[in-house]
């Protein structure tokens, strides 16, 4: 049996936070290297399967696609607010990206709906969802 074992979703998803919290400052940002931290948090895993993901693709691609460059930080607290910073917005820019994919796949499949004459189902859909407010806190 192979070390090397199919990776679980909360494998998937401390990679994925260690794909956004990756320096690149320090270290060029490639598969090679994100391997060996991944290695390093005790997640044994290999280029292929880690590519073959589709969530850890999508997240390697807007990290590449997306890099942030700061000037080196003068104290701790600011490297420190620095490093979230960029961690957060390689996370915004992830989700932003996720979110795209997601609103095509479903223009995709109202068009399908639409095509094959099942406009009813959206219409019952969209009584079902309840009305957002985004103007409160909860």
């Amino acid at each position: 049996m192979s070390k090397y074992s199919r990776l679980s979703e909360s494998d998937v998803e401390r990679i994925i936070n260690l794909i956004i919290a990756f320096d690149t400052s320090e270290k060029k940002f490639t598969w090679t290297n994100l391997l060996t931290l991944i290695e390093s948090e005790g997640i044994q895993t290999t280029k292929q399967s880690l590519s073959k993901n589709l969530k850890v693709k999508a997240a390697y691609d807007s990290k590449k696609r997306h890099k942030v460059q700061v000037n080196k930080p003068i104290d701790v607290s600011r490297k420190q607010l620095s490093d979230r910073i960029k961690r957060l917005e390689a996370e915004n820019q992830r989700l932003k990206d996720l979110n795209e994919r997601l609103m095509e796949r479903q223009t995709l499949i109202d068009l399908h709906l639409m095509l094959h004459g099942q406009q009813h189902i959206l219409l019952e859909l969209e009584d079902l969802l309840a009305p957002v407010n985004r103007d409160t806190d909860e």
